[in-house]
């Protein structure tokens, strides 16, 4: 009765069908039928005052009045006229994915696979230069979605149909996070619909950021602990430091107005955070959850994980012992490794920040080692934005989960490139200019649920006497440390000369 009020003729003849169809299998009496419906008109549209008689009537002869009857009066199959219902839903029509612009060019025979990896050819060099990753990491990604049950190939959808390609998916997931590429983009090069590739991209990213340990860790043992290490100790004298520690913001175009006091802090408009440790290579080694841009560092470190279990010695890097020598031919003990960060952070034994306002001229000497060195992170960053646009433009995703899941993923993908272009390995120097240079075009290429933090901590989670003392020794000790080696350097240097 809704639908025949609502002025779509076939609803009404629609109607009538349905009816004639329950006349003539005996199901209901006409007459009944005839009062029932009645009631049904007057009842439904009984406002200020029920519809006029004559209308009422004319509608329930729309439902029993139009049908042609026997000699019994009943209403015969014969005479209901056929019923073609319109479509109403706009629906994408899928086309072969062999006519796909990204699978002629990238997946379609053996031998261009085999162009797509060599990076010297320009089909490889094109599929990095579109998603950001040689062909060898996107047929890892691939196995890893297969092999981890992320996405069942053999799945049929409602109609029957076999799901589309996994590896036109994650070609498009690629795509958003090197050039923000939009559904239209994607639903032009892959054959696949737009809605379709965002439901994956958000599958994905979740799945891949629940398994971001396999990628993303702290050393776990003492031959990465000294792999970490050595470079600090080597080229800055830092013994005992095992990375470096900052915040990174990205931008979120489509915050709620409701959780605008909470996102929008110094910037001037709303982001979500991440508390980052990276290695002296740009590994990153930690990524915290997303927390509201409004808050400051010293309210990020109550939180994050990594960074409190090992100041309050709970993590095996705790036990962990290093040395720096003294004037008078001594050494001194430290119990603990260390991060250095900036003068945001809490003044925890276990982050070291510059101090360049000390009286200790030493002290001071060592704030600009330490500031020259921490640029490690800032260069992450940078190498993170600009090799994933997702991250340097503002995020146009509404939702709060999908953008923290989309930042880890960018940092595994981070590091598996590290790994691949031999930046990890053992031989390589991150001093060594001639390294770094011959690798820039490979490499480095210049192109959980919300938490909202409250500014509180707990007693134990405040920086305590103990730990204000614990630091002042640290930097001492090191400032000390820096001393001696840069005499020994100097006067080795004047014996070479």
């Amino acid at each position: 009765i809704d639908a025949i009020v609502g002025t779509m003729k076939w609803s009404k003849k629609l109607l009538h069908a349905i009816t004639v169809t329950f006349v003539e299998s005996g199901d209901i009496d006409v007459a009944t039928e005839r009062v029932h419906a009645r009631e049904q008109i007057n009842r439904l549209f009984s406002f200020n005052r029920g519809l006029p008689a004559e209308l009422s009537e004319d509608l329930v002869e729309d439902l029993f009045g139009d049908a042609n009857t026997d000699e019994d009066g009943a209403p015969t199959k014969e005479h209901v006229e056929e019923i073609t219902l319109p479509t109403t839903r706009n629906y994408y029509e899928q086309r072969p994915k062999e006519e796909s612009n990204w699978w002629s060019r990238f997946l379609a025979t053996d031998q261009i696979k085999a162009n797509a990896k060599n990076v010297s050819h320009p089909t490889g060099i094109e599929f990095r230069g579109l998603f950001a990753v040689p062909y060898e990491i996107f047929e890892e990604l691939v196995f890893i979605t297969l092999d981890r049950g992320w996405y069942d190939p053999n799945r049929t959808d409602c109609r029957g149909r076999k799901c589309h390609d996994v590896r036109l998916l994650i070609l498009g997931s690629l795509a958003v996070m090197k050039d923000n590429a939009t559904r239209l983009m994607n639903q032009t090069n892959t054959n696949i619909s737009g809605i379709c590739h965002d439901t994956f991209y958000s599958h994905w990213c979740k799945k891949m950021a629940e398994s971001k340990e396999d990628w993303i860790a702290v050393p776990k043992n003492d031959d990465s602990l000294a792999l970490v290490s050595r470079d600090y100790e080597t080229h800055y004298n830092l013994v005992g430091c095992i990375g470096s520690m900052d915040v990174v913001k990205i931008g979120w175009d489509k915050c709620p107005i409701s959780l605008l006091h909470l996102f929008k802090g110094k910037e001037g408009y709303p982001t979500i955070g991440f508390n980052v440790v990276t290695s002296h290579r740009r590994e990153i080694l930690n990524v915290s959850i997303g927390f509201p841009g409004s808050r400051n560092d010293k309210t990020v470190v109550k939180v994050d994980e990594f960074p409190n279990e090992l100041n309050r010695g709970r993590h095996w890097l705790r036990g962990k012992t290093w040395y720096t020598k003294r004037k008078n031919g001594s050494v001194s003990r430290f119990r603990g490794c260390y991060m250095i960060c900036d003068g945001g952070y809490l003044r925890w034994p276990s982050l070291i920040c510059p101090c360049p306002h000390d009286s200790n001229e030493s002290v001071r000497d060592l704030a600009n080692v330490i500031m020259s060195c921490r640029k490690d992170v800032e260069c992450t960053f940078g190498i993170l934005k600009k090799r994933f646009k997702c991250l340097k433009n503002w995020s146009e995703r509404k939702n709060y989960d999908l953008i923290c899941n989309q930042f880890v993923t960018c940092c595994i993908i981070h590091n598996m490139l590290l790994k691949h272009d031999g930046y990890l390995s053992e031989a390589y120097s991150p001093h060594d200019f001639k390294n770094i240079q011959g690798k820039l075009g490979d490499g480095l290429q210049v192109d959980r649920a919300a938490v909202f933090l409250s500014g509180a901590g707990t007693e134990d989670e405040d920086v305590t006497p103990q730990d204000e003392v614990g630091w002042k020794q640290r930097i001492d000790a090191l400032a000390e440390h820096q001393e001696i080696e840069r005499a020994r350097r100097k006067k080795e240097g004047r014996q070479d000369g």
